[in-house]
Formats: C-alpha cells, sequence, structure tokens
C-alpha cells in the first residue's frame, strides 16, 4: 500500500515557506561534507555506461549539493538502471523493434524487453526524481547556489536586485 497525498515536505523547504518552528524537526541528520564528489563505487566500475552516467551527472549533483556520501548507493542504482535501461534497448533494437516474440510453446507473447525497458524507465524516473533529474523535480530542488555573480558575471545586476 503506498502513501496517498504530497510528500512530506523537507525541514530545508518548510523553513522557507514559514512553517510555524514548533512543526519544524530541529535535530534532523545531516551528512558530512566530503573533500570532493563521491568517486565511482567498486562495483559500477566493470560497467562502462553505469561508469559513465556517473562521471557526467555526479560532478554537477555534487557541486549543488544534491549528491552527498550518504546518497552513493541510491545515485548508483539510477546509474545501474540507466544501464539495463541502454542494453534493453540495444537488444530490442537487434530484433528490429518487435513488440511480439515467440515462446518456448511457439506461441506469439510480449517481448519480454519491453518489461525491461518499462522497470528499468521506471526506476530512472523515480530515483531521478530525488536528485532533481527532470524539469518537475528542479521545481522543487533546492540546491546551493555557485559561488560569484549570477548575472554573466555583472556585480551591478546583483547589487541592484539585491541578491
Amino acid at each position: 500500500m503506498s502513501d496517498s497525498g504530497p510528500r512530506p515536505k523537507s525541514v530545508k523547504a518548510k523553513t522557507i515557506a514559514g512553517t510555524r518552528p514548533s512543526r519544524v524537526p530541529k535535530d534532523q541528520a545531516v551528512p558530512g561534507v566530503a573533500d570532493g564528489a563521491p568517486a565511482l563505487p567498486d562495483y559500477l566500475s566493470g560497467d562502462h555506461v553505469a561508469a559513465g552516467t556517473w562521471a557526467r551527472l555526479a560532478p554537477d549533483l555534487y557541486a549543488k549539493g544534491v549528491l552527498t556520501p550518504w546518497d552513493v548507493d541510491l545515485f548508483a542504482g539510477y546509474c545501474l538502471a540507466v544501464s539495463v535501461h541502454s542494453r534493453a534497448v540495444k537488444e530490442w533494437a537487434a530484433d528490429d523493434f518487435a513488440t511480439l516474440a515467440r515462446n518456448s510453446r511457439g506461441y506469439s507473447s510480449k517481448h519480454p524487453v519491453l518489461q525491461i525497458l518499462r522497470d528499468s524507465s521506471a526506476a530512472i524516473a523515480s530515483i531521478g526524481r530525488e536528485f532533481g533529474l527532470s524539469p518537475q523535480a528542479r521545481e522543487n530542488l533546492s540546491v546551493k547556489s555557485p559561488p560569484g555573480p549570477t548575472h554573466g558575471g555583472d556585480d551591478r545586476v546583483t547589487r541592484l536586485v539585491g541578491l
């Protein structure tokens, strides 16, 4: 049975929204600060698609404060789901994107790779949402601001707007 209704707001979101202090937990656990972006887990090193996904996204997610040492295994799961999805698409392409396949008894049935694609797509969407990897998720994600001016290097705009 799944939880119904909207997801609970994070402590940061409650604070920004002006929620009464009595409703905001004061003792939230926070991950420690790492010296740099978390390293690629050993179990991903043999999978070039998962390792490539890690190399492409991890540095930026770390810089934005979204990927922490606590999130390494969850993000590794995202990278593995991308890899499984990639392999499934290649296998499906080898079968000319057929939606039906013959089973061992000779009957036509849904191509097995379609279920793999469906499951991996769901995992990518679900885990990716946690890291702000969709347009909707980015709207609800609070990230660290990059250092320095945010308007093309013009501090006058920053002073004028009051940021």
